[in-house]
């Protein structure tokens, strides 16, 4: 039986493809761990794109907010992702990834 796409989209929760990257060259205080992050969402059936840029301390609790926030389904991550980044994303995801190279 032919199903109908409204049907499907209409039970689809929001399923955010986010993207995250770092900058530690823009810190003005540079102290250790902190970062400058970006974070684009992209949520396919609505075409609804979310995105912010904020630093965050070495605990990376602005990351885990937004991340909790939107649930991704998928993650895009950077190869040099921080170790502070790196940790927070395996301990509240079930995202396993592998950096280039390893």
């Amino acid at each position: 039986d032919p199903v109908d796409v409204e049907e499907i989209t209409a039970d689809v929760s929001d399923n955010y493809l986010l993207c995250i990257c770092e900058n530690k060259e823009s810190l003005r205080d540079k102290k250790k761990g902190d970062v400058v992050i970006g974070i684009v969402g992209v949520q396919p059936t609505t075409g609804e794109v979310v995105f912010d840029s904020f630093q965050d301390s070495s605990s990376r609790l602005e990351l885990e907010s937004r991340v909790l926030r939107l649930q991704p389904v998928e993650l895009v991550l950077p190869s040099d992702l921080s170790d502070q980044s790196e940790r927070l994303i395996s301990s509240i995801t079930s995202v396993r990834y592998f950096r280039d190279g390893h």
